[in-house]
């Protein structure tokens, strides 16, 4: 229940905050198109979410049908083969949609989720880059770059948000869960709310109060992913080394 809760709590208390989706969000012609802009947008994550719960649902049911136990074991032998008992079990899907789908369909599958990787990695790259230049560097300068200098840096802004995101993804193993990682990256902003709720329905907010919850929202997300796996008696150092302690606990435990 805790967890509903927790959910419900945060979908109003992080609208409007996510940086990604900033430029969607101030690009509106009228503030009428902007709310019909968030209905849509809204209403299009609903079948989104029925095909992650579905898949995984048609997975389950041919895994544990007699019919298909041949198959079915020979996807439980390639799951097997990975050692981190986390990862087994979120490849699980994966894996048996590669031996469920048909020539053709994989194909097209596979071609739909790379499109949706371009197109999710194109926009946070504009995202992340735009920001850095336009909410960190502008606001310590007191003069305005030229129009000319300023779309420069904004593409070498660019360049090094794609940089730091592949030269993190060389050092950096996947050892938890990918929506707990998700989660846990995402709550870097948990501060922008008590920010826009103090600084547009509460008279008494300064820019200082706004910085020092920016401030507590990111620190206080940096020790989640240990804490994460401190609490089930797991070592942190398996968040950057091989050795993995938390293969050994069963899985779903770190849920």
């Amino acid at each position: 229940m805790w967890f509903y809760l927790i959910d419900i709590f945060g979908a109003f208390y992080v609208f409007g905050n996510w940086q990604g989706s900033q430029a969607y969000d101030t690009s509106a012609l009228s503030p009428h198109e902007q709310k019909m802009g968030n209905i849509i947008s809204t209403w299009r994550t609903v079948p989104q979410t029925l095909l992650i719960i579905l898949i995984p649902i048609c997975v389950f049911a041919f895994l544990n049908v007699d019919a298909q136990s041949h198959q079915a074991e020979m996807i439980n032998s390639s799951i097997g083969e990975i050692s981190n008992k986390n990862i087994a079990s979120q490849m699980t899907v994966p894996i048996a949609l590669s031996h469920i789908l048909p020539v053709g369909l994989k194909g097209l599958f596979c071609v739909a989720m790379l499109f949706f990787l371009i197109t999710t990695q194109d926009t946070y790259l504009h995202s992340w880059g735009s920001i850095f230049i336009q909410d960190v560097v502008l606001p310590f300068r007191k003069k305005p770059f030229s129009p000319q200098f300023h779309v420069t840096l904004l593409r070498l802004s660019i360049i090094g948000v794609a940089l730091f995101a592949f030269i993190f993804s060389l050092f950096f193993e996947q050892r938890q869960y990918i929506l707990m990682f998700m989660a846990i990256t995402g709550a870097i902003i948990s501060g922008a709310g008590a920010m826009l709720a103090g600084g547009l329905y509460w008279s008494r907010g300064t820019a200082t109060g706004a910085c020092v919850a920016i401030t507590i929202g990111w620190t206080s997300q940096l020790q989640s992913s240990p804490m994460a796996r401190s609490w089930h008696g797991c070592s942190t150092t398996c968040l950057w080394k091989k050795e993995d302690a938390c293969s050994k606990l069963p899985i779903g435990s770190m849920g």
